[in-house]
């Protein structure tokens, strides 16, 4: 059964974007876009490891700031309990660095074996929430998970 999202998007990808999304050994580079349904690409995990995120940026000046929600029950809904799995930002933005951190996926309550949503969001001077759309500066992504 195809399950339905809400939508997320920033109004501008202007003036920072995601440029590549490291979760463990996956890995995916991407352009400016205000969205980007990445569904096609699928990132391999399992149930009890823990993984590292490294999220890269065009921006060496604006302080990006990153969510990540996995649907691990696959409801359609990226809002439950423990879902959002992810929260870092820029330490020092003018460097440009990246956005790391490290996330583990729960060993219970996990729907493996079919392909789950992962969204990723970005955003430019705080945080964006799971469903909103044309919201700030910055980009949103969604890409496949499969848990094992």
């Amino acid at each position: 059964m195809e399950l339905s999202y809400c939508v997320s998007s920033s109004l501008t990808a202007d003036p920072v974007a995601i440029t590549k999304v490291q979760i463990g050994s996956f890995s995916n580079p991407s352009g400016k876009s205000t969205y980007t349904d990445f569904m096609n690409l699928t990132a391999n995990m399992n149930r009890g490891q823990t993984y590292n995120v490294t999220i890269t940026t065009d921006s060496t000046f604006w302080p990006a700031n990153v969510r990540i929600w996995i649907d691990y029950n696959r409801n359609g809904v990226l809002n439950d309990t423990g879902e959002k799995v992810f929260e870092g930002w820029m330490q020092d933005q003018q460097s440009g660095q990246p956005i790391t951190g490290s996330f583990t996926v729960p060993s219970s309550s996990v729907v493996t074996g079919q392909k789950l949503v992962m969204r990723i969001s970005l955003r430019v001077n705080g945080y964006r929430n799971v469903c909103e759309k044309n919201d700030g500066k910055g980009e949103v992504e969604d890409y496949g998970v499969l848990i094992q």
